[in-house]
């Protein structure tokens, strides 16, 4: 009896949930429909072929195994409650709506933690739109990413097992009616992919995103006849206006409500503000293993080192944590090599200082963890609110 009723609880819970994604999947399928300008039946079996090809082929299968299962133990005269049994069903065909839906966006690039985060920002910020990419999970996923990333990440990852990955990016080239390509580093797929986009009116819906500088190695790598000019280059944090102004427009993100909008730029600001303060007291250690060591050693290449060293990570004073974050990524290379030069030393005292750095390093590198899984809406509105507060708007 109290089998058969958490059977049912279970059941009822798998039921709804599995409910509730297939009204998502609605909302997404409209969404897609208005931008393809008719409902994409016939894009929907190409994706759905495209998908059989790829590593994620057995989400199309996969809830067939439990009801095999069922029908066996039944079979052979065990029971279910009924909710428990048709539960399976709905959640397989949110697998198929899903899986079948054509992508609103491609986003092309080398395989790597950016793009990773790349596209759970554009996800995000574009939900109901489906954003698929080609990347290889092992160069992509960080240990430290949770799985539930990780597993959003995989249902969109079309990535194939034999290596013939051209088939599959092409015909998702063609398909989607907006592409973002990653030119911030050059690899010969991508410099390929640039040069099957040239040339054609395929170039006219590629977004393709530059270095801070205004820089696109990749593109220069592709050596395409278009000038510069002639292409729709933007900086990471201009993807998403860009992608709106192609024609995602009907976008129901957490950053297009204010009530949800706000909570998250507080939740985030929160997350920096408490990594910010674990960057300070982990300085405190090094201040003390500095005077140590001066006081026994005196004035030496090591000391003179690690004084140019404080000086950059101190920084202009009244910059506080607008320098911190605009820094960071230079401020780490800096410390890695700090401590790869110094760590073998003899000097105990010196190895005290070298092993303070080390937990600062962590704590920066947890920082730059936190600023990589921001959306770049909040990495904005967040520098703008420094700037502000600095008086320097």
């Amino acid at each position: 009896m109290e089998t058969q009723i958490y059977g049912q609880i279970i059941g009822w819970i798998f039921f709804s949930y599995a409910t509730l994604m297939i009204l998502w999947d609605i909302q997404a399928w409209h969404s897609t429909s208005h931008l393809y300008g008719r409902i994409p039946w016939k894009q929907s079996k190409t994706m759905l072929k495209l998908v059989l090809r790829s590593r994620i082929h057995y989400y199309l299968w996969l809830p067939a195994v439990p009801v095999l299962f069922l029908l066996f133990f039944t079979y052979y005269g065990a029971s279910y409650p009924w909710i428990f049994t048709i539960s399976i069903l709905p959640f397989w065909a949110h697998l198929v709506f899903y899986q079948g839906l054509p992508p609103s966006v491609v986003l092309l690039g080398t395989s790597r933690h950016e793009v990773f985060d790349l596209r759970h920002w554009l996800e995000r910020a574009l939900n109901p739109y489906r954003v698929v990419v080609l990347l290889e999970p092992v160069s992509t996923i960080d240990k430290q990413d949770n799985a539930f990333r990780k597993n959003q990440f995989n249902w969109d990852n079309l990535r194939t097992s034999d290596g013939k990955w051209r088939f599959t990016a092409f015909s998702l080239i063609e398909l989607s009616p907006t592409l973002v390509i990653d030119a911030r580093i050059h690899t010969m797929g991508v410099a390929e992919e640039i040069l099957r986009i040239s040339g054609s009116n395929l170039i006219r819906k590629a977004l393709f995103i530059s270095n801070e500088d205004g820089t696109v190695p990749a593109i220069n790598a592709s050596e395409i006849k278009s000038s510069l000019r002639e292409l729709n280059i933007v900086k990471v944090s201009e993807v998403v206006t860009g992608l709106k102004k192609m024609g995602l427009t009907r976008t129901a993100s957490p950053d297009d409500a204010f009530i949800t909008a706000n909570a998250s730029f507080k939740y985030q600001s929160r997350r920096l503000e408490k990594q910010m303060r674990v960057i300070s007291k982990s300085g405190i250690p090094v201040l003390k293993a500095i005077r140590a060591a001066e006081h026994k050693h005196g004035r030496s290449p090591f000391m003179d080192e690690v004084h140019f060293l404080t000086r950059k990570l101190n920084g202009n004073p009244g910059d506080g944590a607008l320098e911190v974050l605009a820094n960071l990524k230079s401020d780490i290379e800096m410390l890695n090599d700090f401590i790869e030069k110094w760590q073998n030393s003899t000097i105990s005292e010196y190895l005290e200082v070298v092993h303070s750095i080390k937990s600062v390093k962590e704590a920066l590198d947890k920082l730059q963890l936190i600023v990589d899984q921001a959306p770049p809406v909040f990495l904005e509105r967040n520098e703008q609110s420094l700037l502000k507060i600095t008086g320097k708007s």
